[in-house]
């Protein structure tokens, strides 16, 4: 059915931005980048062979040496600026006690040295988790010139024995970095953002690349309406790092698929926005389907850990609306079901944990409206949704002596969650991206 696997090189063509050579967006880069002794910032310092790296706040120390870095925390500088302590009891997961300043090992995900690391506060790239503030970011530049990144905070989500920071994902289309800068994103003024130089004295904005890491990992869903059998009629897409790029037509959960695509793609930015190129050719060449043998376009798009969204800038749409217009944005969410292992080590507030972090209307009911989550142990067979065997996490009333059970959760071992509703009696597919709930 496939064609033969198509290798195609994954171009990168970048515009630099003012941060690194003094430019405006989108023109290219001064002669006189920084080079690889450049300063990242103020705050770095040579120890010997060792290289110490600080945070203009001063709340972490990276140390690097030997191709290992290590991490440690000022607990108290991390509690003047955002009261760690009370934040952490406050959520009654551990005592304040347990928070420790390390050392904590960081290593990439790839398993190469660390050559050198920048850290610091990133305004787009700050999750705020559930914890209320702001995160920093850690870019390992790698001895073989990639780089990798990693949000840092100061609490323990494992075992404080074997604790380690290690990098989300390689940035892609990034190589031959030799240097990074922390740097304002304007003339001196701006936001804060990490800036890559490669050998050749281009430079460029990480902000993009590090929500860009997960768009490998998984296949994408876009939800286009109601189909027969109150299935969705969706397009799946899967994007491969070699270049190769698989697209589907058909329905979400029985697996019928009605159209096939194949091709290749292109990232380049334009205006400091990353640019998917796509080009698709139908597979199966079926003359009784509405959708054309072929597809090119361009789309601008961004990238999340369970979003993905392309939106057109030009050429052919992916799908067209019922009045025949195209539709231009198209938010996808992540299927990790066929990529990742069951989630089955979540228990009890790490199982509360990742259903306040990917629910925001669940986190809004517990921080906003002052419900407690309740893990019970206790489950709910949603074999018919292909779901399987899910655990509860139920929100609700503490009243003293009883538990006022108010909002049903599900979450499957491949971490899908489903939300049940009391009036219909019927439990729905959350839909991550758009904060609702499908059947």
């Amino acid at each position: 059915m496939k064609k033969q696997a198509i290798v195609c090189v994954v171009l990168l063509c970048i515009i630099c931005f003012a941060g690194c050579a003094g430019n405006n967006p989108g023109e290219p880069a001064a002669a006189d980048t920084p080079g690889p002794d450049t300063k990242m910032f103020e705050a770095t310092e040579q120890d010997g062979g060792v290289l110490i790296r600080h945070d203009a706040e001063e709340l972490v120390e990276v140390r690097v040496e030997d191709g290992k870095a290590e991490l440690t925390f000022a607990l108290e500088q991390w509690n003047k600026l955002y009261d760690i302590y009370n934040i952490y009891d406050a959520f009654e997961t551990e005592n304040a006690s347990f928070l420790r300043e390390g050392p904590y090992e960081v290593k990439s995900a790839s398993g190469k040295g660390i050559k050198d690391v920048c850290v610091g506060m990133i305004e787009a790239l700050n999750d705020r988790l559930i914890y209320g503030f702001d995160n920093l970011t850690l870019v390992l530049l790698l001895e073989d010139g990639t780089l990798e990144y990693c949000p840092v905070y100061p609490y323990p989500w494992q075992g404080l024995d074997d604790w380690v920071f290690q990098g989300w994902g390689k940035l892609p289309w990034l190589t031959e970095i030799v240097s990074l800068l922390y740097e304002p994103d304007g003339e001196g003024i701006g936001e804060m953002t990490i800036y890559a130089a490669d050998k050749s004295g281009l430079c460029y904005d990480v902000r993009a690349l590090c929500r860009l890491t997960a768009v490998f990992d998984c296949e994408w869903v876009y939800e286009i309406g109601p189909a027969y059998d109150d299935d969705i009629d969706c397009i799946r897409l899967t994007l491969w790092e070699d270049g190769q790029v698989f697209m589907t037509r058909g329905l979400l959960y029985n697996g019928d698929c009605w159209k096939f695509y194949e091709g290749k793609y292109m990232v380049s930015f334009t205006g400091g926005k990353p640019v998917l190129a796509l080009e698709l050719w139908d597979e199966w060449e079926d003359p009784d389907f509405s959708t054309p043998p072929e597809l090119s376009g361009e789309y601008f798009f961004t990238s999340g850990y369970d979003n993905f969204t392309l939106y057109l800038a030009d050429g052919d749409p992916l799908q067209y609306a019922e009045d025949n217009t195209p539709v231009m944005t198209y938010p996808f969410w992540a299927d990790f079901s066929g990529n990742y292992e069951p989630q089955t080590w979540y228990e009890g507030d790490e199982l509360v944990d990742y259903l306040l972090y990917n629910v925001p209307f669940a986190y809004e009911l517990v921080h906003d409206q002052g419900m407690s989550a309740l893990v019970t142990g206790e489950t709910v067979d949603l074999s018919d949704m292909g779901a399987g065997v899910c655990r509860l996490v139920i929100l609700g009333t503490d009243h003293p002596g009883h538990f006022v059970n108010e909002q049903f959760f599900a979450i499957s071992d491949t971490g899908n969650i489903y939300v049940y509703s009391v009036v219909d009696d019927i439990w729905w597919y959350y839909a991550p991206y758009a904060d609702e709930a499908v059947g």
